[in-house]
């Protein structure tokens, strides 16, 4: 059934990429045809924007189009593996093995709810975690992007922190920060020999880059083109 659905939907989304080949008209992205309202368009020209994306958490700031915080946090990781044994009388029984390593991971590890006891309670909560801080007003030419196609734009290029980074950090983080290479290191311990609750953070932005789009033209902006298949 999963293979059916699948081979099905790619028959329709074909179908639907066939419409939009046929319809879709190609335009200047330096002016806006009222003509071509409501009808799919290609363009392609500068996406830029004047905004200041910041991240209010760590006071980090940038002139583009997208700001991605990337946090991970030393913590201990609990795994397990479930193999069958045979009992004497043939019976059989399946014994779980449960194990602990440290490493650094950008999603939280509850470890309130590991399995042995010994190992619980040992992380604490993660006080940074990882997000993107898009940009709110991006032209190209004179069309304005939507959030979705915003978000749609990639390419991300790194940040390298430096000293101001580390000044506007909150107090309680200030002391303990340092930067290591291209990454903020928060904690007590080193890269070499990290402790557990220590932080890598590291950022990336997305600068103003040329774009080509393929969408429904809705006055100076876009939407998504809905081919007659729904698709």
């Amino acid at each position: 059934p999963v293979l059916w659905f699948n081979e099905g939907n790619s028959v329709a989304v074909y179908k639907g990429l066939a419409s939009l080949s046929k319809k879709a008209v190609t335009v200047s992205a330096d002016k806006v045809d009222s003509k071509y309202n409501g009808k799919p368009v290609h363009l392609s020209g500068d996406a830029k924007t004047s905004d200041t994306v910041s991240d209010p958490l760590l006071g980090v700031s940038a002139n583009a189009i997208k700001l991605t915080r990337k946090v991970e946090m030393y913590q201990w990781k609990e795994t397990s593996s479930t193999k069958k044994e045979k009992k004497i009388g043939g019976r059989e029984v399946k014994r779980t093995t449960y194990r602990y390593r440290k490493e650094w991971s950008s999603f939280y590890n509850d470890s309130s709810r590991f399995k042995k006891r010994r190992y619980r309670g040992r992380n604490p909560q993660m006080m940074y975690k990882g997000k993107t801080f898009t940009a709110t007003n991006v032209t190209v030419g004179a069309f304005t992007l939507n959030k979705s196609l915003i978000s749609s734009i990639s390419g991300g290029e790194t940040l390298t922190p430096t000293k101001e980074m580390l000044d506007k950090l909150p107090e309680d983080a200030k002391g303990k920060a340092k930067i290591v290479g291209d990454e903020i290191y928060i904690g007590s311990g080193t890269i070499s020999d990290p402790k557990i609750g220590d932080y890598k953070i590291s950022y990336s932005i997305v600068k103003p880059q040329t774009v080509s789009i393929l969408a429904k033209q809705n006055g100076s902006s876009f939407e998504a083109y809905v081919a007659p298949n729904g698709k």
